[in-house]
C-alpha cells in the first residue's frame, strides 16, 4: 500500500498539483468515504508527536481538549 501512495503522490505532482503530506480516510455511518489531504510539512516543524496528535484531534472533532473530548 505504501507505494501506491507514493505512485499517487507522483501522480499529483506530474499534474502540477502541490504534494500532500498526509492522507485521511473516512467512513460514514452510511458507508461513504471520505478521503482528505493534509499539506502541512511536519519534518520542517519542531512540534512533537503529542502536538500532532493535538492537532489532529481538533481537526477532526473540533471541541478537543487533552482532558476529553
Amino acid at each position: 500500500m505504501h507505494d501506491q501512495f507514493e505512485e499517487l503522490r507522483e501522480i499529483f505532482k506530474e499534474e502540477g498539483l502541490e504534494p500532500w503530506t498526509s492522507c485521511e480516510f473516512d467512513f460514514t455511518i452510511e458507508g461513504k468515504l471520505n478521503v482528505s489531504f493534509d499539506y502541512i510539512d511536519w519534518t520542517k516543524l519542531e512540534f512533537g508527536q503529542i502536538a500532532k496528535e493535538n492537532y489532529y484531534m481538533y481537526r477532526k472533532f473540533k471541541n478537543f481538549t487533552r482532558n476529553g473530548i
